[in-house]
């Protein structure tokens, strides 16, 4: 049996936490990281396609920053938070992170190493390694001056994650200058 550490699952609390490991002992959680701005930046866009919020409020950069505050944003958007309490309760070995620019990068290399953490080694597959349900989706081009908010928002994130992940975290430092 596998898990995905989704968004949805970076909310729940630790009790939640502890309650489906137990119902599920032999799990193994997969927990895909994505640069917050940018993982930010695509959950605002697929609630701009569900009428929650407008386009417009997405070119202001006062009011994306509030909308990241919001704990429904906020809580989804720091994956050290959610790393942090997934892998205090879930045994060691039992869960492991990849990067979503490694997927794109190299998808089959990426879903066999999955596959094998999960205990499918070698597994027969239907769907192509590439496929992407969601790459013809409309996604709105993040304004430079909202970027810079947000970069700046996060950029203790960023730094937090470079330091735990390592890997491609390690990249989204860039421009954020060398002082923390």
């Amino acid at each position: 049996m596998s898990g995905d550490v989704s968004p949805n699952y970076a909310m729940a609390e630790a009790r939640a936490i502890e309650a489906a490991i137990r119902e599920c002992p032999d799990a193994r959680y997969v927990f895909l990281l994505r640069h917050p701005v940018r993982r930010l930046w695509r959950a605002l866009c697929m609630r701009v396609r569900k009428g929650q919020v407008t386009r417009a409020e997405l070119s202001d950069p006062s009011r994306v920053a509030a909308l990241a505050a919001r704990p429904e944003n906020e809580e989804r958007s720091y994956p050290t938070r959610v790393w942090a309490k997934w892998s205090a309760a879930v045994p060691a070995g039992e869960i492991r992170h990849w990067f979503l620019e490694d997927i794109a990068d190299d998808p089959a290399r990426m879903r066999d190493e999955i596959l094998e953490f999960v205990g499918l080694p070698g597994a027969e597959v239907s769907i192509a390694a590439d496929f992407n349900r969601k790459k013809d989706v409309w996604k709105l081009p993040m304004p430079p001056d909202v970027e810079a908010r947000l970069t700046d928002l996060f950029s203790d994130e960023i730094w937090a994650c470079a330091d735990l992940f390592g890997g491609r975290a390690r990249e989204w430092r860039a421009g954020l200058g060398t002082l923390r």
